[in-house]
């Protein structure tokens, strides 16, 4: 935030009843939140995806933004949370000065000989004037098992 002062002197033909002020001016732009790739590629069983989240811009104040998965497409089929990957929902707590944060998505095997899966992994609701930048949606691949 900005803050300016006032100040008022020497009314013609008046009474000053007010000779300064303090003018608060809100900061609009607090950063933005995006993921550091715009596409990510997993192998089934692998354990876990780490997705990188990175602020830009002002990082001095706390901020949040939220992170989920959700469900996608293989050829054949969907893909849904519960067999190839978990459903993740993470409120993730920016410090001031933290440029950049690690969530994780548990990734696992089914046992199935299977063509490539996609599902997605998104960004939402940043709080204190943040924003999302691009991108704040990315698919993920997964690759099946060798």
């Amino acid at each position: 935030p900005r803050i300016f002062y006032l100040n008022l002197s020497d009314p013609l033909g008046g009474v000053l009843s007010l000779a300064s002020t303090q003018i608060f001016i809100p900061r609009h732009n607090l950063g933005f939140f995006e993921f550091s790739q715009p596409t990510y590629v997993v192998t089934e069983g692998q354990g876990r995806l780490q997705v990188t989240i990175n602020r830009r811009a002002y990082q001095g104040e706390p901020a949040t933004v939220d992170f989920f998965t959700s469900d996608g497409s293989g050829r054949g089929g969907s893909i849904f949370a519960g067999g190839d990957f978990d459903h993740v929902f993470n409120r993730v707590l920016f410090f001031p000065g933290v440029p950049s944060m690690t969530v994780e998505v548990p990734i696992h095997a089914d046992g199935e000989f299977e063509m490539d899966e996609q599902f997605f992994i998104h960004l939402s609701r940043p709080t204190n004037s943040s924003s999302l930048g691009n991108p704040n949606v990315a698919p993920v691949t997964i690759k099946d098992a060798p």
